[in-house]
């Protein structure tokens, strides 16, 4: 698997990314959101680098096929990527300690429920 972690940095920004490399430390609930999903999975291994020479050890989807959104009620950590779309399918209880992180806004956010 190829692709240019520059452009995969660059579409977060710096403070974002340090944020977001801040709670992967932390090993925390991560959910990665986009309405482009090509943009997710880059992204999400830009992460996965950047934490060399440690690594993630918890559960890593990418791109979460819509039939198993059930994941996100996961108790333990993990990195998982959907489609924007697929957020209103999600129960906010879900969502309660997970961090989410909107690619197209460049944001990385504790989930408030009014926000979704």
């Amino acid at each position: 698997f190829s692709f240019n972690l520059h452009a995969s940095i660059k579409c977060l920004g710096a403070r974002a990314l340090v944020q977001l490399l801040s709670h992967a430390l932390g090993e925390r609930k991560m959910l990665m959101h986009s309405s482009n999903m090509a943009t997710i999975t880059p992204l999400a291994e830009a992460l996965c680098c950047l934490l060399y020479p440690l690594q993630w050890s918890h559960a890593y989807v990418p791109v979460l096929p819509r039939v198993m959104i059930e994941l996100l009620e996961a108790p333990q950590p993990y990195i998982v990527g959907i489609h924007s779309s697929w957020l209103s399918d999600i129960h906010p209880s879900s969502l309660e300690d997970v961090i989410i992180v909107d690619i197209d806004r460049g944001s990385v956010e504790a989930y408030e429920q009014s926000a979704y």
